[in-house]
């Protein structure tokens, strides 16, 4: 998605400062009011895991509706905030005198809200794909928001102006959405039919409840182990230069700080990095319960 964020705001930068401060601006109203849909996104994370190793798929898809409802609802209750209110919010940034930006902000903040709706079903939907286990169909959805963007930028913003810069992120949700849902769908049916196969192949004693990790009918395995650093560049060298491991694309979260890679190693294992400013380095017991070492 940042590449399409990128495409999409060079095309900004050429209608003119005003259009580029009013974007700005109303990015950041708009960021502020989308926290809960990011707090929506990491519980359904959660929350699937939990029930994929739980076997209970009925309750991921009835965990998504309930999240979905409450994303709705305030959606609308943000929308008519907007509606009504951006001009004013819009102060927080600019001077009264700005009015022709003012007004500018207050086009992009109803444009985005209008369409916050579809912006609550990627955040829902994407992570609780993400918790059961299929990440690939979640990269793939910013791949279908980096190019809606992109044709934003490249096609529409050149033709229509700022009216079409407006939609850039509205337009990247429908087409996110469009590939979103159907992946659900398919996902439960994917798990469903594992977890039939699997517990066919246990009734018939072709797998060991001890031996083969089957635990209530799923097979199960270590997908990463993660761990705090301090010096995050520094044990990403460590994990690269000593045990040839791949280091993936940093992450970054501005609002919270945290930085992580994923580091893969040849034969699939993978081990998360990850460092946050307000960390503590606390002292650690010899004797104590809990995570000891990490084997290679």
């Amino acid at each position: 998605t940042a590449i399409g964020s990128i495409v999409l705001q060079s095309a900004v930068n050429t209608l003119g400062t005003v259009y580029v401060a009013s974007m700005t601006a109303g990015s950041k109203v708009s960021l502020f009011f989308c926290c809960p849909f990011d707090a929506l996104g990491g519980t359904m994370a959660t929350y699937a895991g939990q029930n994929v190793g739980a076997k209970k798929l009925e309750r991921i898809r009835q965990g998504v509706k309930s999240a979905s409802v409450i994303g709705c609802i305030y959606s609308a209750a943000a929308f008519l905030v907007l509606l009504l209110s951006s001009g004013k919010i819009a102060l927080l940034f600019m001077d009264a005198g700005e009015t022709e930006t003012i007004s500018r902000v207050s086009l992009f903040l109803t444009a985005n809200s209008a369409f916050y709706i579809p912006l609550v079903f990627v955040n829902v939907v994407r992570f609780a794909i993400q918790g059961m286990g299929y990440s690939t169909f979640a990269i793939l959805a910013g791949v279908f928001e980096m190019a809606a963007r992109g044709l934003v930028g490249l096609f529409l913003v050149p033709v229509f102006g700022y009216i079409a810069a407006c939609f850039g992120s509205p337009l990247a949700w429908v087409f996110a959405d469009i590939f979103l849902i159907p992946a659900f769908s398919h996902c439960l049916r994917r798990m469903k039919k594992n977890f039939e196969e699997n517990e066919e192949k246990y009734t018939a004693g072709q797998l060991s409840k001890e031996g083969n990790g089957l635990s209530g009918g799923i097979s199960m395995k270590v997908e990463h182990i993660a761990l705090y650093v301090r010096d995050l560049e520094g044990a990403r060298e460590f994990f690269t230069r000593f045990f040839g491991a791949e280091a993936g694309e940093a992450y970054h979260n501005p609002r919270t700080g945290l930085k992580t890679y994923f580091l893969s190693f040849g034969d699939g294992a993978r081990v998360e990095i990850m460092s946050r400013p307000e960390m503590e380095d606390r002292e650690k017991g010899l004797m104590r319960t809990g995570y000891i070492h990490l084997a290679f």
